[in-house]
Formats: C-alpha cells, structure tokens, sequence
C-alpha cells in the first residue's frame, strides 16, 4: 500500500490509500475522469467527474452543509455571476449575469417578468398568521382550468383594497360592495362625506351604483359621461337643490347643452329649467309633470299630432280609463266629438256639421244648448233655415176653431219688457225686448180648451241642480297649481233618479217664435179670409 510522502507523487486506482492524521499536500492532486472522491463510512459523500460534468452527490441521511460568510458562484471562466449567498444578507439570484431575484428582510424583489406555468391550475398564495396557513386561509391569484379563466381570491371576510401614489382608491368589500374614492361600497355608512366616490353595491336580488361628491349644499353631485375619444358626447349630471344635500336634479345633455331635467319634485322638463311653461310668454319647453298634467310653449305650433294612413282618432280623451271624447279626421275634415255628439269642421264647403264618433254626418238628432243652459247672442248673416218638406209631414190642417181662438188670444199678448240678469249686470243700460210670456200663452191655450205642451211652439224644459262648495286652492308653481278662491259650483241632472238628494227642481218655459208668429198668422189669415167671404155675401144682397 502506497503512502503520501517524499518522493511519491503518483498512485494507481487499483490501489489504495489510507491516511491517517494530518496531511499536508503540497501541489496539485489530479484525479482522473470518473474516478471519485469518496467520504464517510458509508461512502454517504462523492464528488466526482465524468468529463461533462462534475457531480457533488450526498446519498446519507444527514444533511449537506454549504458553509462560508459569502458564498458566490460564477460562471466556468468566471465571467458571469450565477449566485451570491451573504451572511446575515441577501440571496441573490442572476440571469445572464443580471440579478432578477434578491431576499429582503421584509420578502423578495423580483426584477423583470414572473412566470408561473403548469398543465393544471396555477395559484400564487398570500397567508400571514392573521390568516393562518390552510387551503381555505387568505388569498391568491389563480389561473384556472377550461373557461373559468383568472381570478383573485379573497378566502377572508376582509376587503380587497387597491391603491395608487399610496393613497387607497378602490375596495371591495367582504359583501360584494365595489367602493371609488370611499372605503366601503355602501356609502351611507362611510362616516366620511368629504370625497368624491363611486360605490357599486348589491343587497340580495338588488344592485346599486352610487356616484357622489364631497358634502355641499346645492353643489354638483356626480357626471356620467359617455365620451368619443377626448370628446364627451353626451352625459348625465345630478345638481343637489340650493340649501340640500338630499333633493336634487337630473340633467340629461347633448353636445355640451343640458337637454332635459327631471327635477327634484319629480317633473321632466325638456328644453327649459321653467317648471311652468304655460306662463311663459317667450322661449320654449315642454314640461311633464308629477301630477300627470303636460305643459308647452313654443313660438310657433306648440303641438303637433299626425296620424298617419287611415282616418280616425288623432287625440284621445280619457276620464277613469274610458274614452270621453276625440279629436280625429275623417275625410280630410277635422272633427271633434264625445261619444256620438260631435262636430265636423268640412273645409272644402266651408261649413260644420254634427256628426257621429267617426265623424260621419249625422242629421236631426244634436241639440245645441238645453233650457238650463243656453247660449247668449247668436251673430249670423241669414237666418236659420227650418225644414219644411212635405216629404217629411203628416196631419197636415188648417186651424181649428179652438185654435184660431186661442191664436186670436196670444196675439193680443205681445208685450215690451227686459231681462232679469241684464238689469243686474248693466242697470238702467240693459235694453228693451218685444216678446209674451210663456205662461200667458199657456193660459190662453187652455182657455180655448187646448193643451199647450202639444204645440212645439210652447217648451217646457225642466232639471235639477245640486250646489257643491269648492274650498280655495294655493298656487303651487313647481306643480303647475295656480290660486283660486272658494266658489259654487252647481251641478245640473236631467232626471230627478240621476239628481242628489237635495237637489233643487227647476223648470223654464220657453217660445218658439219662427212657428208661434206662423200659428198667429195662419189664424189670422183664416179669420180675414172668413171676413172676405162674409162680405162678399153682404155686398151680393
């Protein structure tokens, strides 16, 4: 067996060589290719070389201790540094000579891109000792299988907070709440008004966004914008109302210009802020109200309605959900009726006509006024044209010898007087009229033993009328309300089933003078024609 010493500066690997002690080796120790060095009983320690590689193999059951205050690695020639390791230091970690990862005292800093691939899922887990340390404790950002994609998962009941400039800026919280500018999605229980935020909440089968400013009364609250490029296209705005910071607007605006408002009390005005456009006297908008009235004005044509294709209903008119009335066309001609009464405006022939709920012609069946309502002063050119065909006539006669009577009576009662109501109203102005009285005419008739309601000469028109006292009204301008004073109202029936009870009857007679004047007249051409004929046989004597 060789020995290390003077004079022996080789051995072969077919033998052995045991030292024991210290050994002092001066030199180098040349170990061929796939030879090694062996330590430990158990052969538990080899470093060896092959030719490609070299090999540092620890096969026990102890650990391999790397030991030194720094320990660096670097490249075959030295060139380019693989790895630092420094005492009480940092773990440097380089990519082609560029350190990409370092320990810290606090973590690790990574420089450049991470790269995290797997043929499964793919998680990169957060957990302290708040969290705790199981599969369900803290957080992590995933990658998942299939079509569920990426995530970022929060296992805690805690917030996920997103800062910028070290300023937090966003959160969402352990409910699902999504707060801008606030520290939690439901605002109403920040207990921080001075910010500008934009909350996103949801509360069982319900959702909210919430777009806020810092607390001001009547300042500008939040801005929807919908923007083409640096271009805003159009947006929505809420203004809080002067001295509030619960009511508010709504504008809606185009092109820069605010288009329509709903208001705070719930009325939407287009092209005005005026919540009462009736009383404008220049200027246009159109207001709809809360209180389901629509107002408008415009210099010009404040409202325009076309039907188009077929003639019928252009407006309708509802009271309780049924129809009480339109506005429609019918052959190019306008007309305007409530139920089967209505009036036809013929252009072509410049006349109107009643009609039907068409608008249809329709003939002798629509009165105009009623014995307790009637119609002042009628202003016309010609006077009215009765019909008079005696297509349409029966029991054509002379008078009667009870009639002439009655008719020679009625002529003697023409009389001067004046009306009632226009002595009120004008006084010693109001003028005189030639007329008789209804009742007088009456008496005469039943004199001659004839029953004057037979005669369309003598009317008698009666109904009833029920007083209702309407209280006083204030003026609401925001509503459209204007004042009015407590009044009267009386309220007309036509029979006395349909009349309240209380209701007072009235009844007013009324003449005919177009067929009353044509009763005197007949009679009086039968008497003088009687008279002639007496004559003539006097004079033949």
């Amino acid at each position: 067996m060789p020995y290390i010493g003077s004079g022996v500066s080789r051995f072969n690997t077919a033998d052995s060589l045991t030292v024991s002690g210290t050994s002092t080796l001066s030199g180098n120790v040349s170990i061929p290719d796939s030879t090694q060095l062996i330590f430990g009983d158990g052969s538990d320690f080899k470093i060896s070389h092959n030719g490609s590689k070299t090999k540092l193999e620890d096969t026990g059951t102890g650990n391999l201790e790397i030991r030194g205050t720094n320990i660096e690695f670097y490249s075959g020639d030295g060139g380019e540094t693989l790895a630092k390791l420094t005492d009480d230091g940092a773990a440097e970690l380089y990519h082609n000579n560029t350190k990409r990862i370092e320990t810290t005292s606090t973590g690790v800093d990574v420089v450049g891109d991470g790269k995290f691939q797997s043929s499964g899922e793919v998680k990169i887990r957060f957990q302290n000792d708040t969290t705790g340390t199981g599969s369900s404790d803290g957080s992590f950002v995933g990658l998942f299988n299939g079509s569920d994609g990426m995530a970022l998962y929060n296992y805690e009941a805690t917030p996920m907070r997103f800062f910028t400039s070290n300023v937090e800026r966003m959160r969402i919280d352990s409910s699902g709440n999504v707060g801008i500018g606030t520290t939690t999605g439901d605002i109403t229980s920040d207990g921080n008004a001075s910010r500008t935020y934009v909350t996103i909440q949801g509360a069982g089968n319900r959702g909210r966004l919430n777009l806020g400013c810092t607390a001001t009364n009547g300042a500008d609250t939040a801005t929807l914008g919908f923007t083409n490029g640096a271009n805003t296209v159009a947006s929505i705005s809420s203004d809080s109302d002067s001295g509030s910071q619960t009511a508010g607007n709504i504008s809606f605006a185009t092109a820069g210009s605010v288009r329509a408002t709903l208001d705070s009390s719930g009325n939407i005005l287009v092209g005005t802020t005026d919540a009462a456009p009736r009383n404008l006297s220049s200027g246009t908008g159109i207001r709809f109200g809360n209180d389901g009235s629509i107002e408008a004005a415009k210099e010009g044509a404040a409202g325009r309605f076309n039907r188009t294709g077929s003639d019928g209903e252009v407006i309708q008119i509802r009271r309780d959900g049924s129809t009480k009335g339109t506005v429609g066309i019918n052959g190019g001609n306008l007309f305007i009726h409530s139920a089967n009464v209505g009036l036809v405006y013929q252009n072509a022939q410049d006349r109107i006509l009643p009609c039907t709920s068409s608008g249809a012609a329709r003939d002798n069946a629509i009165d105009l006024g009623e014995g307790g309502a009637r119609f002042d002063d009628i202003f016309a050119t010609n006077g009215s044209i009765q019909t008079s065909d005696q297509n349409e006539k029966q029991d054509i006669a002379s008078l009667t010898t009870a009639e002439m009577t009655a008719a020679k009576a009625i002529s003697k009662l023409f009389k001067t007087f004046k009306w009632q109501d226009k002595v009120a109203a004008k006084g010693d102005a109001a003028r005189t009229h030639t007329g008789v009285i209804a009742q007088e005419v009456q008496t005469a008739m039943t004199d001659a033993g004839l029953d004057a309601s037979n005669y369309a000469f003598w009317c008698s028109d009666t109904w009833w009328e029920h007083s209702v006292d309407v209280a006083a009204v204030e003026a609401d301008e925001e509503a459209g309300i204007e004042a009015q004073d407590a009044y009267t109202r009386i309220d007309t029936y036509h029979t006395a089933d349909e009349a309240p009870e209380g209701a007072t009857q009235r009844t007013r007679l009324g003449i005919r003078y177009a067929e009353l004047m044509a009763f005197v007249g007949a009679a009086t051409e039968q008497r003088l024609a009687d008279i002639e004929t007496r004559l003539a046989a006097l004079e033949a004597k």
